[in-house]
């Protein structure tokens, strides 16, 4: 928490909330008196950008102060403090971090889980390490960021993010690679979007991103819903037989083959993993690009009215992975390339090459 003790007279809440859109999230800003004694409280939800934060701390430093801060921390480097070996040792000569000490910044003193040691819990601790906590989350800004809303997220670098969030998704299961043709993909289309009132520069579409890393991937209940909506198995289902021709003649499957794919929906071992982001051909390593819709509505003679969306650009290879026969990933990768996936694929969105 922040106080803000006489501001210039220009600066409001609507003010403060501009001041921090770049490096933090703010869940409460607050007038507290009057006249020379006009002072504001400042919550913070979230923060997205520490070295913004300690720009804009240092230039009006002297109209901030803490009102709740955390106790002091032993820096990373410092040896930990001796203790004296006794009986009855306490948790924190057991190997618990110290009152203070950052987690983030001492890895190797993270505390011991409260369950018995699990065969992975080594390597989320690796994976823990190896993440760059300082990088925001892409699905906080693009949905909880206030004043901004994701907006430059289409201009962003994310070759960093992309290597250190690739082990989270590897399961090491079979799999393809597919890349994204022009004009791109878009995926959670469906969610609403807080865009700001009155301002058509900002994102009035949804978009998916996974909660944990803020990465855009395709679900994998997505993948199977795709794929399931190819296979000829509901009895009553008049496009039935047309389906089965269908795959016959553009898939090549034999009826073995195609008995095989209906029944690897509810076989209980066939699984479809969510697709993820590896690499990207830009050269400055984005993700994201935007696009515009304009309908005209009912009167065909007026002016369109656009409205912008983020999609994933062209050029982004997606990991896919899937634990099923080898055929059967085959005949994935094969209507994921016929048939593509997400929102709009009709005129031309989340098509693979």
């Amino acid at each position: 928490n922040l106080q803000l003790k006489n501001p210039p007279k220009t600066w409001d809440i609507s003010s403060i909330h501009n001041l921090f859109a770049e490096s933090a999230s703010l869940k409460e800003v607050k007038k507290m008196g009057s006249g020379e004694n006009r002072r504001y409280r400042i919550r913070f939800d979230r923060i997205e950008h520490h070295d913004k934060l300690i720009e804009i701390l240092q230039k009006y430093g002297n109209l901030f102060y803490c009102t709740a801060q955390a106790p002091a921390t032993q820096p990373a480097h410092a040896d930990p403090p001796r203790q004296t070996p006794t009986e009855n040792p306490t948790p924190t000569q057991s190997g618990s971090p110290q009152t203070g000490e950052k987690i983030a910044e001492n890895p190797d003193r993270l505390p011991p889980p409260n369950q018995p040691t699990r065969p992975d819990y080594a390597r989320v601790q690796r994976l823990r390490r190896r993440i760059d906590i300082s990088l925001p989350n892409n699905g906080y800004r693009y949905y909880r960021t206030v004043m901004r809303y994701g907006r430059g997220m289409e201009n962003d670098n994310f070759q960093a993010l992309l290597q250190q969030c690739r082990p989270f998704f590897d399961f090491r299961a079979p799999g393809f690679k597919l890349v994204t043709t022009y004009p791109g993909l878009l995926v959670g289309a469906g969610y609403a979007h807080p865009k700001l009132k009155e301002s058509q520069e900002d994102f009035q579409i949804g978009f998916f991103f996974d909660h944990t890393t803020g990465l855009p991937v395709i679900p994998g209940s997505s993948v199977k819903g795709l794929l399931r909506s190819v296979a000829p198995i509901k009895k009553d289902d008049p496009l039935k037989e047309a389906k089965k021709a269908y795959m016959q003649t553009v898939y090549e499957c034999d009826e073995t083959l195609i008995e095989k794919f209906c029944n690897c929906f509810d076989d209980q071992t066939t699984r479809f993993y969510d697709a993820y982001p590896v690499a990207t051909e830009d050269e400055k390593g984005r993700l994201f690009a935007d696009d515009y819709i304009t309908p005209h509505g009912d009167n065909l003679t007026q002016e369109p009215n656009p409205i912008r969306f983020l999609k994933i650009r062209p050029g982004v290879t997606f990991h896919f992975q899937f634990e099923a026969d080898r055929k059967l990933i085959d005949l994935f990768k094969e209507i994921l390339l016929d048939r593509g996936i997400g929102a709009k694929t009709n005129v031309g969105y989340g098509q693979w090459r």
